[in-house]
This record gives structure tokens, sequence and C-alpha cells, in this order.
């Protein structure tokens, strides 16, 4: 079964999920918002495996278990309060742990698999003990995973607005165009064009609540 498809226990299909943060959703059990929530972040999961090195045709299969790994986890993370959660207190954080946990994991399989055709046992022991993910908590990092995370949740949130302005948005926010160039390209006020920013950023801002605090 495709990740982005998997179902929650006692799903409710009565509720609007695009009127719910991602988190919010996903603590109703509700399937939309589980599925809202995979797709903006599965990038970043993916991201973050090939940084590492791990083999393209192998990135699916980590994906699908860290978010298997995250839909189990859930309940305790959404229980703790801000400052008490993993990983400084993010869901990206806390997503992280997973991964890493994951990436070793694999790394583990491959080394044993060498170990057991006569590899290196040093091969091994470094699969059990590296973190892949150590060496990337750096300020540009920080930045690409940020912009991952952006760029996906507006395009989830896009489809809630009328064409012009979810382009305006996108055109001043993630181009960096000037509001100016943007209202006379798209024919708009350059009222409507900061209106426009104004209520995806709003929207954006709510849809993420929980998870990038």
């Amino acid at each position: 079964m495709d990740f982005e498809s998997q179902q929650l226990d006692g799903v409710s299909t009565s509720r609007n999920a695009t009127s719910l943060s991602l988190l919010d959703g996903v603590r109703l059990r509700d399937a939309e918002s589980w599925r809202r929530m995979v797709r903006v972040y599965a990038p970043l999961v993916r991201h973050w495996c090939r940084r590492t090195g791990l083999a393209e045709q192998a990135i699916d299969d980590l994906v699908q278990e860290s978010f298997a790994a995250v839909l189990r986890g859930l309940p305790t993370f959404e229980k703790q309060p801000s400052e008490l959660r993993p990983a400084g207190g993010s869901f990206r954080g806390w997503l992280r742990t997973i991964v890493g946990r994951k990436l070793i994991d694999a790394a583990r399989t491959r080394a044993e698999s060498v170990a057991a055709s006569g590899g290196s046992a040093a091969q091994l022991q470094l699969a059990q003990f590296a973190d892949p993910l150590s060496n990337q908590d750096d300020e540009t990092e920080a930045a690409v995973e940020t912009g991952l995370v952006f760029r996906s949740a507006v395009e989830l949130i896009g489809v809630e607005f009328e064409p012009a302005t979810a382009r305006a948005f996108w055109l001043t926010t993630v181009e960096e165009r000037s509001p100016s160039d943007v209202a006379a390209e798209l024919d708009l006020t350059l009222n409507a064009v900061y209106k426009a920013k104004s209520r995806v950023l709003r929207r954006l801002r709510e849809v993420l609540t929980g998870l990038e605090d």
C-alpha cells in the first residue's frame, strides 16, 4: 500500500480536512489530514535520504517505514507539552529522529549483508552507531529544510484559494518578485496583492500549527 494512502483507525469522513491544521486533523483521526501531512513532509524525508547517499530504489521503502512509525508514535508526541517533546519540540525534529533511526537500520542491514559475505566487521560496527543525520544541523541545511516544507505546504493549500490569489502569493513569497511587478503581471491592484499574500500566509500558519512551532 502506498504510504500516502495509509488509513487511520476510526477515520472520520464527515470533517472537512481543509478547515483544520494538519496536526489537529490527524489527532481527530481524519484520513485526509494524514494524507496532507505526508504530502507536506515526504519531500523533506526524501531530501534527508538523498543527503546520506541512500540509493533511490531504497528511498520509497524508507519513507513508507518512517511515516508508519510517525503514525504509531503521534499519540505520544501530541500529548507532550512542546517544551518536553523530543528534538527541541518540533514535529520536524521528531520526524528527523525517526528517519535517522530508520537510516541506521538500513545501514545495519546492508553491513550485515556485507559481513555475511566476508566483509569487514568494522562496517557493521559503524552502521550500528553512526547517526547519518548528525552532520546536517547547520544554518544552511535548516534553511533548505524550511524551504522544502514551506513549498510543499503552499502547494497543498493553493487549491483553497482563487487562482489569482494563490499565484500572487507564490510569485511574491516563493519567487520573491516585487508586489508591483506581480500586480502588473496579474492585472491586480497593489493592495490586492498584499491582501493575497496576507491571506495565504495566515492560512499557511494555521495549517502548520503544532508542527513547525
